[in-house]
């Protein structure tokens, strides 16, 4: 056929494709990364392993809950979008590991968009060493595996920051900028974080001088809000209750220290190093190094104007932050990381236009790479205690190999144990509400109740015991304080926990 003639294909390996074919080695490389040794790496805990049934149930079910997780901060809860990622890659991917596949194709997806932005701010060139700096990122491979919301952030707030810079460059139609305003309404609704680039649809008013912008982007926004709208029009206005509580309250019962030698000493230098697995030091270097080179490419006039923009979005990012009143928990702050890449990258344009500045650019890109993969191969091992969970399952089917189970968990131990416990056993069809009742207990707990004919211990486990409570029924179980651990009491206490409480 003359599409596959010789020519073609030989052209596919000119210097004119070159790139592209960088680009396909580096996500190839990305992909390499975040994929080594899953499912063993991905994180287990009490928070991931609850996502993960919301996810798993309200697939099975088609259930759309109309909050998301609750915030540390206070009583409220983040926007149900992020447990909408978890339930449609439950329905995509045939998989109990599908929340957590998600992760690593959206960080993935975070390379490719960074090569986006490069390529739109400064070329080719640039968009090939973003990606690469994202793939290397220690701080991106870890968010991959770690199963909850903020993990989700640094592909919104980096596709955020491409409509942002496409906006910028050229007039586009009133869809694109809703689209824009969608984006960063599903960020804010996954996490709040996500709040502090509402200065990018501003700045975009002002370049464009169109008002017509507020309120295509303003119903971008508002849209993605409607089922939290929804929950508080129905229980008495619960989730802005909670955040005006924590504003005039509850944010004042806890001290946290703050100052600019604090900020700038301290915080900073930290924090910077963190996405590219640096020293505090060299992070600091190259922070200072960066933002340096971006200013003297803005005052030259060198700098492009979405760049530019995206420079004093970071300046009024950075001001804000100095003021605010909590704890900077880098995993609540994933939403800079862009700005951190695109400026080291705007440092690397900087240095290549000096005199020697290809091999001081070869040397900091080897001294970066040194770092970030050397990071990166420490966090490819199997998780030990996700070794012990594994080891635990193995030995319990292998006591009962042709039994289904039901776990019972004593209200008096912690939960994260048996969740686990009762996911791997999901993973293998080893669930059934009618199966064999397995309790998770302690020895307080057993001698607490008023239960006779105990079932004899079969497992230890970090001094907890599996017991076999068949011979007790349901009702004389809950009871003695023993409640069923299952996706769906899970799904029922994480995404609709209102119905019980009624608030």
């Amino acid at each position: 056929m003359p599409y596959f003639n010789k020519w073609k294909f030989e052209n596919l390996f000119s210097k004119k494709y070159l790139h592209y074919w960088l680009l396909f080695g580096i996500l190839i490389f990305s992909a390499a990364l975040r994929l080594w040794n899953t499912p063993l790496r991905f994180s287990l805990g009490d928070e991931p392993i609850r996502d993960a049934f919301v996810g798993l149930w309200g697939a099975k079910t088609l259930q759309f809950p109309l909050t998301g997780p609750f915030s540390s901060l206070g009583p409220f809860t983040f926007g149900p979008w992020y447990w909408y990622h978890l339930i449609f890659a439950n329905l995509l991917i045939p998989t109990a590991y599908a929340s957590w596949f998600v992760l690593e194709f959206l960080s993935l997806g975070f390379c490719f968009i960074m090569y986006k932005i490069g390529d739109e701010l400064q070329g080719k060139y640039l968009g090939l060493l973003l990606a690469f700096l994202a793939a290397v990122s220690p701080g991106q491979a870890v968010s991959a595996i770690i199963l909850t919301n903020p993990s989700l952030i640094p592909f919104y707030a980096a596709l955020s920051f491409l409509l942002f810079i496409l906006l910028v460059k050229k007039n586009r139609s009133s869809w694109f900028s809703f689209l824009f305003g969608i984006v960063l309404g599903i960020g804010i609704n996954i996490h709040y974080q996500m709040s502090g680039l509402l200065i990018l649809p501003v700045l975009l008013v002002i370049q464009r001088r169109k008002i017509s912008l507020i309120w295509t982007i303003g119903a971008g926004l508002v849209l993605t809000f409607l089922p939290m709208l929804f929950f508080d029009l129905n229980n008495h206005w619960y989730m802005l209750r909670g955040v005006w509580f924590y504003y005039f309250f509850a944010r004042h019962a806890i001290y946290v220290p703050n100052s600019w030698t604090i900020y700038l000493k301290s915080f900073w230098p930290a924090f910077w190093a963190d996405p590219l697995g640096l020293p505090v030091i060299a992070g600091g270097l190259l922070m200072i190094c960066s933002i340096a080179a971006t200013a003297i490419l803005a005052y030259k006039r060198k700098l492009s104007t979405p760049a530019l923009f995206l420079f004093i979005a970071f300046c009024l990012n950075f001001l804000q932050l100095r003021y605010y009143w909590g704890e900077r928990f880098y995993g609540y702050l994933y939403y800079l990381f862009p700005y951190i890449f695109i400026f080291t990258g705007l440092l690397f344009v900087y240095l290549f236009r000096l005199r020697f500045g290809k091999y001081i650019c070869l040397i900091l890109l080897l001294f970066v790479a040194f770092f970030a993969l050397r990071t990166d191969i420490s966090h490819i091992h199997t998780d030990t205690n996700n070794q012990k969970y594994y080891t635990l399952i193995s030995a319990v089917e292998s006591s009962f190999p042709d039994k289904k189970f039901i776990v019972y968990n004593c209200r008096d131990f912690p939960k994260s144990d048996p969740l686990t416990i009762v996911f791997l056993l999901a993973k293998d069809k080893k669930l059934d509400d009618n199966g064999m009742k397995l309790g998770f207990a302690s020895d307080k707990c057993i001698a607490s109740r008023s239960m006779t004919g105990i079932g004899d211990t079969t497992l230890m486990y970090t001094g907890a015991k599996f017991v076999d409570l068949s011979r007790f029924s349901k009702k004389e179980l809950a009871k003695n304080g023993w409640e069923p651990l299952t996706p769906q009491t899970v799904f029922d206490s994480s995404a609709r926990w209102w119905f019980k409480e009624q608030p």
